[in-house]
């Protein structure tokens, strides 16, 4: 069996693609900072210094077919995710179009979900949307959906060896 990596896409601490990550850590610059972009620093046990992905917030769902109101609710790792593989189709020189209906799979790594958190804990703000775009078990099943693929889709959680343990498969 022969893995083909074709197409690469990813987010990084204060960086929004592959090619400015890898621009600042050959300058040196320290990434990891102290930023109130997300949460407070030093509450709730969270470090003073963070690694954070800028421009989070900004996603066009209508690229997806999500609505806005879904967008809103959903987990930012979604969000990016979607984003990731559409980009590293690109960078493939593919069109992702062409991808629909194809027997393409897609094996994701992930376990932790504090926005689901955050968006279930206030009970009035709750309105049936949060559970789409929040559980870890739906992130390969998310890109499957959205992209038409028809292979294999499926989470690993395996912890701190999710991504890995997804890439091995």
């Amino acid at each position: 069996m022969s893995i083909e990596i074709i197409g690469l896409s990813g987010r990084f601490p204060e960086s929004r693609n592959i090619e400015e990550f890898w621009d600042k850590l050959c300058s040196g610059e320290d990434l990891v900072t102290i930023s109130d972009k997300r949460f407070v620093p030093g509450t709730q046990g969270i470090p003073e210094r963070t690694g954070t992905i800028p421009d989070i917030e900004f996603f066009d769902g209508s690229l997806y077919g999500i609505n806005p109101k879904q967008c809103a609710k959903m987990d930012p790792q979604f969000r990016l995710m979607l984003d990731c593989v559409r980009e590293a189709i690109l960078d493939a020189g593919m069109v992702p179009s062409n991808l629909r209906g194809t027997n393409t799979g897609v094996y994701t790594g992930g376990c932790f979900s504090d926005h689901q958190s955050a968006v279930l804990y206030d009970p009035e703000s709750v309105d049936g949307r949060e559970m789409v775009g929040n559980a870890m078990s739906h992130l390969a099943n998310r890109v499957s959906f959205t992209f038409d693929f028809k292979g294999p889709s499926y989470n690993v959680d395996t912890a701190c060896s999710s991504s890995m343990v997804a890439f091995d498969r």
